[in-house]
């Protein structure tokens, strides 16, 4: 999948010709493998510091950062071409990427593409899932269902993006690993 997206981007716009940010690099191994070893800058936000060796050696001319990318977009002046959202389900107090909106839209370029994860149904990977999961979602997606259609969840980021003096040029999403998970792919003009 991650292929694909790297390829549908780069008939929009050169990737080599992109600033890009991984926000959750882990390793390089998810999105960046495909996606940011083929751009002109990299940079790569990780909070486990376990995973530091490892990400510099997969991208050694990458500018690395440990940090808390949650608090990190909030203060970071750079600005990118491409972001690249693959956030962890597990093991974080954050609800899947919500609480990157709408600080995003401030570090993106006036062209920019952006490539995240969306889950429709979040039973898919939990037979459970916790009842802030659940408050989360209604309240991000303005769902009265915690399980949001997939063109309804589309909607919600091009309003985000309006509201947020932006919009949604183009889109696109093609399944992640056919689990239930989808790829989605914008690009995000100022408005």
């Amino acid at each position: 999948m991650y292929q694909v997206a790297a390829d549908k981007i780069n008939k929009r716009q050169p990737l080599d010709t992109m600033d890009a940010l991984d926000i959750f690099a882990r390793e390089g191994d998810w999105h960046s493998a495909y996606l940011t070893s083929r751009v002109k800058n990299l940079t790569a936000w990780e909070v486990k510091e376990a995973h530091e060796a490892k990400l510099r050696q997969n991208f050694p001319e990458a500018d690395v950062k440990i940090c808390d990318s949650y608090e990190e977009i909030k203060r970071t002046d750079k600005i990118f071409d491409l972001v690249v959202i693959d956030n962890n389900l597990l093991g974080t107090t954050h609800v899947e990427h919500f609480d990157l909106y709408p600080q995003l839209f401030r570090i993106l370029k006036p062209r920019a593409f952006v490539v995240q994860n969306v889950i429709p149904d979040p039973y898919m990977y939990r037979p459970m899932v916790a009842d802030e999961v659940q408050k989360r979602r209604k309240e991000f997606y303005s769902s009265s269902s915690d399980i949001v259609p997939l063109p309804y969840i589309i909607r919600r980021y091009h309003i985000l993006a309006t509201k947020n003096g932006h919009i949604v040029r183009w889109d696109h999403v093609s399944p992640w690993n056919g689990g239930g998970v989808f790829t989605h792919m914008m690009e995000i003009l100022h408005a």
